[in-house]
């Protein structure tokens, strides 16, 4: 039972890591975008955005 909680909390960790690289990836861009055109909406848009694709992609690559 102990070695199950380690393998899911090893797996936690890394989506969460996948999790702030996409963040990163779809918010700096997006940043910009939000700040040149002063809608702060789409910093949100984009960093959500970034996070929802690269952990689509590596859940699915796995599989």
């Amino acid at each position: 039972m102990n070695e199950i909680v380690k393998a899911n909390k090893k797996n936690s960790l890394k989506y969460l890591g996948w999790a702030l690289v996409g963040g990163l990836i779809g918010g700096i861009p997006a940043e910009f975008i939000a700040y040149v055109t002063d809608i702060d909406a789409i910093a949100a848009m984009g960093t959500a955005g970034g996070v929802l694709v690269l952990l689509n992609k590596k859940i699915n690559n796995e599989k």
